[in-house]
């Protein structure tokens, strides 16, 4: 991760590997090469863009502090929050709404560690998106709709469904911007 950062920039968390026509490429274009993104992700940098690392997320809070940060893209993976989960056969599901947006806890009352490293990656987005925020900058969180009873987008059998816009964290985060989901 880059420290110094030179001119205006974007961080965007769960990037992906970089690629033609990708968010970078058209941050950079569109700007006339004024603003670029920063991408962070695994496969783009290994552990040291491990988002569920604390240490990682501390310094990209850093970076997103920065003055020169427009904002903050986190395209986090849907992977224990996916309405998917719900058809059989196939992996159960690990979250369920209303009662554990957090995670389903195993028969010993912990949650999985695929939950627990997922609601780690979404704490620190959060709190990377509001060092952003404290300048003037801007957010995007990009994530499936909710499927469960009371969404627009409800899914029969799918009623108690709890996608990332159920998680607690992300719930009070919005209320505290004003959020709107599109």
């Amino acid at each position: 991760l880059q420290d110094s950062a030179q001119g205006r920039f974007v961080v965007y968390l769960c990037s992906g590997p970089s690629r033609d026509g990708d968010f970078q490429h058209w941050m950079t274009q569109l700007s006339a090469n004024e603003t670029y993104a920063v991408n962070v992700d695994t496969e783009h940098g290994g552990y040291s863009h491990d988002l569920a690392d604390p240490s990682v997320a501390q310094r990209l809070t850093k970076l997103a502090s920065d003055a020169r940060c427009s904002g903050v893209l986190a395209t986090i993976p849907c992977s224990t929050w996916s309405a998917s989960r719900y058809v059989q056969p196939g992996p159960a599901p690990l979250r369920s709404w209303p009662e554990w947006p957090s995670g389903i806890p195993g028969p010993s009352g912990e949650l999985p560690l695929k939950v627990t490293r997922a609601n780690r990656i979404a704490r620190h987005a959060i709190a990377i998106a509001e060092a952003a925020v404290s300048h003037g900058g801007h957010f995007v969180f990009e994530n499936p709709v909710g499927r469960d009873k009371d969404s627009q987008f409800a899914i029969a059998g799918r009623e108690d469904h709890a996608s990332l816009w159920r998680l607690p964290e992300m719930v009070a985060f919005a209320e505290r911007h004003g959020n709107h989901t599109v």
